[in-house]
């Protein structure tokens, strides 16, 4: 019984940091795909940023200089 509303317990926090998380960012690299949740309910400014250069391409194109497998990249 205690498992079965452990893992009620877990699926409540994840339905709502789904609800949550407004809007999802995918890039599609040679490196492989990327995928990252933009949370405008707690960084609103960072967020609509970030989606205001992405919908002006300023991402395009870019070369990622650093990549350690597993862990990061960086791009320029």
């Amino acid at each position: 019984m205690k498992s079965l509303r452990f893992l009620f317990i877990i699926f409540i926090i994840l339905s709502i940091n789904y609800i949550w998380a407004q809007s999802i960012a995918r890039w599609y690299t040679s490196m492989g795909d990327i995928e990252v949740t933009l949370r405008e309910d707690l960084v609103p400014i960072t967020a609509g940023n970030f989606i205001d250069l992405t919908n002006s391409n300023f991402y395009d194109d870019l070369i990622f200089h650093r990549v350690i497998a597993d862990f990061m990249i960086q791009d320029g």
